[in-house]
């Protein structure tokens, strides 16, 4: 009896799988409520820019190409544009070393927080296995890098750490603050940097066959003082942790999540 209901279990288990990694399961790139993607200049309720390309990367007084997708090396570059009709989010999307990749970008101009979800797809039979680099694309060198319990200049995240502060000197550009996954998650990234400049953030992963994966990130752009502690970093990357931070993310893509492991932590509740 007991054999009989694992059987079942597993089965409807798996078959919840194939639902989530069902073709289309990295989401449509266009739909009812979305329109052509236009890219302008928009200021948040800071006073700081932002501005995207079809490549999902930002260029403003702080980046050139920040944020920029290279799988494997090669540039992401939409096939397929789009974005809501208030402009707040793009969803845009390529096929490329067998995947079907789309990047949803959520700008939420009263945080100051940008939201990136990537999300890779294998519709073939086989497992693929890719380099995911993001290119980082800081203008300047930052006065200090440090991880979000204080740690210095980090190649990578420790267990209790969750992401990166690129801290500028005072009086000169923003300071950035990068989310790269829940502090409890087993994949975290490593960074390479040379002069407290971070130049590239890499995952390596692999796509199961028919299945669905994402990384979810969160950038942001602050007034950081340098020598900043432990215990105020704590309180600056709080705002990856409000309630209306996963607002509007379908649950289907948040159960494709990587870097999110452990549940709610490091990602707001009800993840």
């Amino acid at each position: 009896m007991k054999e009989s209901w694992f059987h079942c279990a597993a089965a409807a288990f798996a078959a919840v799988l194939c639902a989530w990694a069902a073709p289309g399961a990295a989401g449509a790139a266009s739909g009812p409520n979305l329109v052509t993607a236009q890219y302008a200049n928009k200021t948040d309720a800071k006073g700081f820019n932002w501005r995207f390309d079809q490549y999902g990367s930002i260029t403003n007084q702080i980046f050139q190409n920040g944020w920029l997708l290279q799988p494997n090396g090669s540039n992401f570059q939409a096939q397929q544009a789009f974005m809501t009709p208030d402009g707040k989010e793009y969803v845009l999307s390529k096929t490329m070393l067998n995947l079907n990749i789309t990047r949803r970008i959520k700008l939420d101009l009263k945080a100051g927080t940008v939201r990136y979800l990537d999300s890779f797809a294998n519709q073939t039979s086989g497992p693929i296995s890719v380099q995911v680099k993001y290119y980082v694309g800081l203008r300047q060198n930052p006065q200090q890098l440090v991880s979000d319990r204080g740690r210095q200049n980090p190649t990578s995240l420790e267990k209790s750490e969750s992401g990166i502060v690129a801290v500028m000197a005072q009086g000169s550009r923003p300071s950035v603050v990068f989310h790269l996954a829940s502090s409890r998650s087993k994949v975290k990234p490593s960074i390479s940097h040379s002069r407290h400049k971070p130049n590239y953030v890499v995952y390596p992963i692999t796509v199961p066959a028919g299945k669905t994966v994402s990384l979810l990130h969160g950038l942001a752009q602050r007034r950081v003082p340098a020598g900043i502690g432990a215990r105020e970093l704590q309180k600056v990357f709080g705002m990856f942790r409000r309630p209306g931070w996963l607002r509007g993310l379908p649950r289907q893509l948040r159960r494709t999540l990587l870097n999110a492991g452990g549940g709610v932590q490091g990602w707001g509740p009800n993840l």
